[in-house]
């Protein structure tokens, strides 16, 4: 049975899929890893960085189907879970663990 060159690029497309894992904000290992990355990078460079992540997630949501509105919410808070990640990673990386 021969198989046109259209057909399989057809199939080859099915299976090169791409998951994206929502919502987001769950994402314990991606949470981490972003704070982390922001800490590291400090403001200027940690703000730049952040702004071209949510840029490209607010593409991946908007491509996947999400209205504006629930991408701008899960991009809300998602940037609330970074940010809880990064004031508990502070406060636990100071002497007796406390934020004071």
């Amino acid at each position: 049975m021969a198989y046109s060159r259209r057909k399989i690029d057809v199939q080859l497309e099915l299976f090169s899929a791409k998951v994206l894992l929502f919502p987001a904000h769950r994402d314990r290992r991606l949470v981490k890893k972003k704070a982390h990355t922001l800490i590291v990078l400090g403001r200027e460079r940690g703000e730049k960085n952040w702004f071209a992540f949510c840029r490209k997630l607010d593409k991946q949501m908007t491509k996947a189907g999400m209205s504006r509105e629930k991408v701008l919410a899960e991009i809300d808070r998602l940037a609330l879970a970074v940010r809880a990640e990064m004031y508990g990673q502070r406060s636990s990386s100071r002497p007796g663990g406390s934020a004071a």
